[in-house]
């Protein structure tokens, strides 16, 4: 029996991309991806000579980006089913 145990939450698996990964998660050339990066406009990590992205980080410079009605109650909303 599972009686006085707390739950505690799983964390789940970040997914890491590949520039070309990123490129097509976002739907634009790997190119401009890399032009974005060195611009400071994506986030990204180094391992070894490669960037990497997190993905969500990418949803959430996405969602960031949105205009118009209900942009951040759409963000908000993300926050807080990640728990930031």
């Amino acid at each position: 029996m599972a009686a006085n145990r707390e739950e505690v939450p799983m964390k789940v698996e970040e997914e890491w991309l590949t520039t070309e990964e990123a490129a097509e998660y976002l739907k634009i050339s790997p190119a401009s991806l890399r032009n974005m990066t060195s611009n400071g406009q994506v986030p990204f990590y180094k391992l070894a000579r490669r960037n990497r992205y997190l993905k969500t980080e990418l949803k959430e410079m996405l969602l960031k980006e949105k205009r118009g009605p209900g942009a951040l109650d759409r963000l908000d909303f993300y926050r807080q089913r990640r728990g930031l």
